[in-house]
């Protein structure tokens, strides 16, 4: 399942034979539910043996996530092949939470030294869990250390540098995550880059139009 963009998701619940009214000695006996942020590695977050419930409700914790995969390795309690899986319900946090911003490279969106002065550079470094890598989802904007992410001056060009900024309201502190992976500033209309499609640490992080790079694209963790 593509749930369109990164969610930090909290529970999976899936409907099996008997919730559609099924015999229920056609409920899912064993499966695993895993998570992934690109589709390609997976994380399992549940695994079931033995099941007889018509619903079964997983709490988890799997930050960015894109993909959730139910994988069936005995469909019945009896001879039965067929799955049948009338619902799978993904819920995520709807905001408030915070976690890191990982982008190419595999590096954090980073707040310089951890200054807090408006204008401080944002930046790629390797990811080390502190509070400069941390960021929260409050509203439409991303914010660390007390600060928003914030486009400089309200620039619109290519090239434009992102920095950290007093939250004010502002169009150039709007970020909507894309189903694509990037990070959109809809007053631009550009998305959140590494410069240069650098991946060392200390990267200048700046709004460029949206190419499809890995430089591009981002997971958020938490938020």
């Amino acid at each position: 399942m593509d749930l369109g963009a990164s969610h930090a998701v909290n529970r999976v619940v899936v409907k099996h034979a008997g919730a559609g009214g099924e015999n229920t000695a056609w409920n899912t006996r064993d499966f695993t539910v895993a998570s992934s942020a690109d589709g390609t590695t997976w994380t399992t977050r549940a695994t079931v043996t033995g099941n007889t419930a018509s619903t079964t409700t997983h709490d988890v914790t799997a930050p960015g996530t894109r993909y959730v995969r139910l994988a069936i390795t005995a469909p019945t309690s009896t001879s039965d092949p067929a799955a049948r899986i009338y619902e799978l319900e993904v819920y995520a946090s709807t905001g408030g939470g915070s976690g890191s911003i990982t982008g190419v490279g595999g590096k954090c969106l980073d707040v310089d030294n951890a200054g807090t002065a408006d204008g401080t550079k944002v930046q790629l470094w390797t990811c080390n869990g502190t509070a400069a890598q941390t960021w929260s989802r409050i509203g439409d904007t991303y914010r660390a250390l007390g600060k928003c992410l914030d486009v400089d001056n309200g620039g619109t060009a290519d090239g434009t540098k992102v920095q950290l900024w007093t939250c004010n309201g502002t169009g150039s502190q709007v970020w909507q995550p894309q189903a694509d992976g990037s990070i959109r500033n809809p007053q631009s209309g550009k998305v959140l880059q590494a410069t240069g499609a650098g991946t060392a640490d200390g990267t200048q992080i700046q709004i460029g139009t949206y190419a499809g790079g890995a430089h591009q694209k981002w997971v958020v963790n938490g938020g």
